[in-house]
């Protein structure tokens, strides 16, 4: 069984220590990402992994 998580922010600490070190266990699974200011260039390099981003924060919270 997988844990299904989502990070609130996508700023320094979630794009260079979060997020890369989490995406290398197989026993999580990160589903969604909420930030106010959405910055595809930033997207792009997470699209393989297919997290939903949003800066909706009511679909950040719903499944």
């Amino acid at each position: 069984m997988k844990l299904k998580i989502g990070f609130i922010g996508f700023g320094k600490s979630t794009n260079r220590y979060h997020l890369p070190y989490v995406l290398l266990r197989n026993n999580i699974e990160v589903k969604k990402i909420y930030y106010r200011t959405r910055k595809k260039e930033l997207e792009e390099r997470y699209e393989r992994y297919n997290i939903e981003f949003t800066n909706v924060f009511i679909k950040f919270i719903r499944r």
